[in-house]
């Protein structure tokens, strides 16, 4: 069944996850201010990755080993936070080869479409889908 979003429901989402960013301990430079120049930013279309970083993204987001420890890395990140990372914290994460951010963008775009994660349109809302992965679904309620 495709989960049909009307935008209120993703307007919620973005809120709740900025919030929950703003009120985390852990990450103090999630100030107020900074979560209403996210919200305020949250409309923008997602950057378009060139074919170069396709390719390159597309072996690292089918490793098997690589992808399980990057799920890993985000399931406790989640724990800790209770929030998503920011994208720069989700691509500097110590379990990322040696590759660019552009192509560590399309990686995360491979996981989206593989099925493994959800919150990609969302601020600090990142989040694993499934450990099997999956089709995706036309507009998830995590998205």
């Amino acid at each position: 069944m495709v989960v049909q979003d009307d935008g209120a429901g993703r307007v919620v989402r973005i809120q709740a996850a900025i919030g929950a960013a703003v009120a985390c301990g852990k990450c103090p430079e999630v100030t107020p201010e900074v979560g209403v120049t996210v919200l305020a930013g949250s409309g923008r279309p997602a950057d378009k990755v060139g074919v170069r970083a396709q390719a390159c993204a597309v072996p690292i987001a089918q490793d098997e080993a690589w992808r399980g420890g990057f799920l890993d890395w985000l399931d406790g990140y989640w724990a800790d936070h209770r929030h998503g990372p920011t994208w720069r914290a989700a691509t500097t994460a110590t379990t990322w080869p040696q590759v660019s951010t552009t192509v560590r963008r399309a990686v995360l775009g491979e996981l989206a479409k593989g099925g493994f994660l959800d919150g990609c349109r969302t601020p600090y809302g990142l989040k694993v889908r499934s450990r099997s992965g999956g089709p995706e679904p036309e507009e998830s309620p995590g998205a």
